[in-house]
């Protein structure tokens, strides 16, 4: 996202200065549009390292009330449009959870940005149950986690297919499901692949 927001400010900066007829201003707006999506996601992933130095001091305690999920995770969603560049249906009941809202939605955004990069063409979310006992699913048509990585996966660090952590081709920490790990168990919940 941050070599996104570069090179788009700056054919932004560099057109500026060029007259400006309405196809131009036209590709400027979609460009300044993209930056600021790709700010967000930037945002995101720093929100994420600061996430988890809370859970390694034991700073989170999860606080819960009622909410719409699908209030929570529509935002989330339209966020990541840009980027995405997936289809992404979101099927459930429209159903009002008890938990934490802001762990939920830190664990929905880390599973959705997952399902992101690895999806081919399709990104699946479901959420189905009660108010007290609910799945959340996200799905991708990706290829999937190998048996024997299904629980590496969680570790700090952890991404598959490259353990080199300075030259890795994904947008990525490899901080994501560590976290939805860590808090899922927090909240006394599970995840499951």
């Amino acid at each position: 996202p941050l070599n996104a927001i570069i090179n788009f400010s700056d054919y932004i900066n560099r057109n500026l200065s060029k007259e400006l007829n309405e196809k131009r201003v036209a590709k400027l707006k979609d460009l300044s549009d993209r930056v600021n999506k790709n700010g967000e996601v930037q945002l995101d992933m720093i929100n994420t390292i600061l996430k988890v130095v809370d859970i390694k001091q034991g700073k989170i305690k999860p606080n819960k009330t009622l909410f719409s999920p699908q209030e929570s995770m529509a935002p989330i969603v339209q966020r990541y449009e840009g980027i995405a560049q997936k289809e992404v249906v979101v099927n459930g009941a429209e159903i009002e959870i008890y938990a934490d809202r802001q762990i939920f939605e830190t664990v929905f955004t880390n599973l959705y940005s997952n399902a992101i990069k690895h999806a081919k063409t399709k990104i699946l979310v479901t959420l189905e149950g009660t108010k007290d006992n609910y799945i959340l699913s996200v799905e991708d048509d990706g290829e999937g986690i190998p048996q024997q990585n299904r629980t590496s996966v969680f570790d700090m660090f952890e991404q598959i297919g490259n353990s080199d952590v300075l030259n890795r081709g994904q947008q990525s920490l490899g901080l994501g499901l560590y976290i939805v790990k860590q808090l899922t168990k927090l909240c006394a919940k599970e995840i499951k692949i």
